[in-house]
């Protein structure tokens, strides 16, 4: 595919790390956690700021946004398969990026498993604390 400008291929070379950072494994001298989770943000969030970001960048490529952040989920579900971006990857770096796919499909299904508190019982606890909070002042 021949790329349309250098900025298209800065947005997709953002995308392509942030995707390279999900699948690979968290270490001290490579990918920290931290980078991790933006990524998996970036590629996955249905609303919030890194879901506007990639619908920014999706959109100034000229990607199909909401087909891309699915591909993303359907990787993290099983559904679909992790492509090696490597082309022939030598067995050790087969091996990590296989590491980093078990690792980042463990910590979905952690994700999508927290409990998720109902917006009128946060409500109710933020009130809560702010009178509180009043009183105690």
């Amino acid at each position: 595919m021949q790329s349309k400008s250098p900025e298209t291929d800065l947005f997709v070379a953002i995308l392509m790390q942030a995707y390279r950072d999900l699948v690979t494994p968290v270490t001290k001298t490579g990918v920290s956690q931290i980078e991790r989770d933006k990524s998996l943000s970036l590629l996955t969030d249905r609303t919030g700021p890194y879901a506007v970001h990639r619908r920014n960048l999706c959109d100034l490529i000229g990607w199909d946004e909401e087909a891309f952040r699915k591909r993303n989920t359907g990787m993290l579900n099983g559904t679909e398969e992790f492509p090696n971006l490597n082309g022939e990857p030598t067995p050790a770096i087969k091996e990590r990026h296989e590491r980093g796919v078990a690792e980042i499909r463990q910590e979905w299904v952690a994700r999508r498993n927290r409990i998720k508190w109902p917006t009128k019982l946060l409500a109710g606890a933020i009130v809560a604390e702010q009178r509180l909070a009043t009183r105690c002042n």
